[in-house]
């Protein structure tokens, strides 16, 4: 995948909310779980397990996400109704 300067999706972030007040995020790139069916245009993480690792007041935190983001026109490939 070419590398933009600047990318047309914005990237996905992750919060750790707590009563209403945000504590700690983690930033993902969309470029790397962007979905395609082609597998050179498939993002580097998509569909994967990732471990994000937060620092709130000291305190690491460790949680795993699954991330994929598919245009419009894949949704029902991925999720069949």
């Amino acid at each position: 995948m070419f590398q933009e300067p600047q990318h047309s999706i914005p990237d996905v972030f992750i919060w750790l909310i707590s009563n209403g007040k945000r504590y700690a995020y983690q930033r993902i790139p969309a470029k790397d779980i962007l979905y395609s069916i082609v597998d050179e245009e498939r993002g580097k993480d998509c569909g994967k397990v990732q471990t994000l690792f937060l620092k709130v007041r000291n305190i690491d935190l460790v949680t795993d996400v699954f991330c994929c983001m598919p245009t419009t026109s894949f949704c029902n490939e991925m999720i069949p109704c």
